[in-house]
């Protein structure tokens, strides 16, 4: 049987894959690689997240920064996690992305992002 698939390509998964690499090279250039001690997921200073628009509850609260409720998804603490985060995004989320359509997926995305930020 022939299974159909809302599209072929799954190209939001793969641009949002390509700006989270392109974010994280970034950070290493500009913030430094911080010591294995410090951050053994081979990455940049703690710091390097909120400055770059992690989740900073203050700043989301008392100065008015929501746009950090769409921001961590972008991030990563380093190459390790943005590893087996792009594995798992170029699978799965590429599946759906397929299986949805390219909008479904992101409106998916988006509101999972907000809803993570939200309650965590």
């Amino acid at each position: 049987d022939f299974y159909n698939v809302q599209q072929k390509f799954a190209v939001l998964s793969i641009c949002i894959g390509a700006v989270q690499l392109l974010i994280l090279i970034l950070q290493l250039l500009l913030c430094g690689v911080a010591p294995l001690d410090v951050n053994p997921m081979v990455g940049p200073f703690p710091d390097a997240f909120s400055e770059w628009g992690g989740k900073n509850t203050y700043l989301m609260r008392d100065e008015n920064e929501w746009w950090r409720l769409i921001t961590p998804g972008f991030l990563h603490v380093g190459i390790l996690h943005l590893a087996v985060n792009a594995w798992i995004q170029l699978d799965t989320c590429a599946f759906f992305e397929r299986e949805w359509g390219s909008f479904k997926w992101l409106v998916v995305w988006v509101l999972s992002e907000v809803g993570c930020n939200l309650t965590s």
